[in-house]
C-alpha cells in the first residue's frame, strides 16, 4: 500500500489517496473527487513510514434522544462542563415510529418534535458531534445496541447516556476512562451498581462497555418489544459478565457526576462506594 498527494490543479483540492500498486506505474490521469476535472493531478508521494492515520477518540459517547425539552437541557450541561476523556459525540435519536413496533409510552410525536431534536443539535456548539437517526425499534437500550454494533470495531470503549441524564461537573467521564485504562476486569461501568436478588448489577440505563468484551463475549440481540427492552435493563449483563470472571465497575457515588433524573431515589439496592467492583 502507498500513500500519495492529490492536487487538482483547477480547484485546488487536495487529499491523501490510498492506492495500490499492481506493477503498471503510478496513474495520472484521475478524476478529481471535488469538481470532477480529469486531469494528471498526481504529486509526490508520501514516505509510508511517516503517515499516520488519524487517530480516534478513546469513547463513542452515545446520547439516545426522543424528547426536545429534555436533550435542550442535557446539551446545555454538556457544553458547560469539560469531558475529561477523548470522546467523540454521537446523538442517536430514535425519530422514525415503525407500525407494528410502537414502543412510544405516551403519544406519538409530530414531526415538529423531530426537527426540533434535529436543530438542537446543529446550533449546538459541541465539537465532534454526529447526528444518527434510526427507527424506534426498542426504546433506549434499542438504540445503545444499535450504536454500539455500528461503532464496535472504531472505539475502545462506549457510555450511554440518555437526554434526561445530564453531566452535572468538569471531567465527569475521566473517572471511567480511568477505570478502563487501568483495570482490565472491569468490561463494564457505571454511576451506580443496584443490589438485584442479593447480587450487585448494572443496569443498562446510564452505563458503559469495553468493546473488546462486547465483540468477543456480549450476546445482545436487539429488543424488538417492551417486554424485552425492559427484561435487557435488568437482565442484560450481570451474568454474562460474572460468568467470564470480569467485574463491574462504579465511578462516583451516583448523583454527583450525573444528574440521574428519575433514577434519584436512594435506597439500600444502591452500591454506594466510588470507585467500588463487583465481580461475584
Amino acid at each position: 500500500m502507498s500513500y500519495y498527494v492529490y492536487n487538482c490543479a483547477k480547484c485546488k483540492q487536495k487529499s491523501k489517496i490510498h492506492w495500490k500498486s499492481k506493477g503498471r506505474g503510478i496513474p495520472h490521469d484521475v478524476e478529481c473527487p471535488k469538481c470532477g476535472t480529469v486531469g494528471k493531478y498526481w504529486y509526490k508521494q508520501l514516505d509510508i513510514k511517516n503517515y499516520k492515520e488519524p487517530k480516534v477518540p478513546d469513547f463513542c459517547l452515545a446520547i439516545v434522544c426522543y424528547y426536545p425539552k429534555y436533550l435542550k437541557k442535557f446539551i446545555k450541561n454538556l457544553e458547560k462542563f469539560s469531558i475529561g476523556a477523548p470522546a467523540d459525540i454521537y446523538f442517536v435519536h430514535n425519530a422514525f415510529e415503525v407500525e407494528g413496533f410502537e414502543m412510544n409510552r405516551e403519544a406519538p410525536r409530530d414531526q415538529k418534535d423531530v426537527n426540533k431534536i434535529r436543530e438542537i443539535i446543529k446550533n449546538s456548539s459541541l465539537k465532534n458531534k454526529v447526528l444518527i437517526e434510526r427507527d424506534n425499534i426498542g426504546e433506549d437500550v434499542g438504540a445503545q445496541q444499535f450504536i454500539f454494533n455500528l461503532l464496535k470495531h472504531k472505539y475502545k470503549y462506549f457510555f450511554f447516556v440518555h437526554e434526561y441524564t445530564p453531566p452535572v461537573c468538569n471531567n465527569w467521564l475521566k473517572g471511567f476512562w480511568d477505570m478502563f485504562k487501568n483495570n482490565n476486569k472491569v468490561v463494564a461501568l457505571g454511576p451506580k451498581l443496584k443490589k438485584k436478588n442479593g447480587k450487585f448489577t448494572l443496569t443498562t440505563t446510564t452505563w458503559g462497555i469495553r468493546s473488546s468484551f462486547g465483540i468477543k463475549h456480549l450476546v445482545w440481540p436487539p429488543p424488538t418489544n417492551r417486554a424485552e427492552t425492559k427484561a435487557q435493563e435488568m437482565e442484560l449483563l450481570h451474568q454474562q459478565v460474572i460468568s467470564k470472571g470480569y467485574c463491574f465497575g462504579q465511578i462516583g457515588t451516583g448523583f454527583n457526576l450525573i444528574d440521574m433524573g428519575p433514577y434519584k431515589k436512594m435506597d439500600e439496592r444502591w452500591r454506594s462506594e466510588d470507585g467500588s467492583f463487583w465481580c461475584q
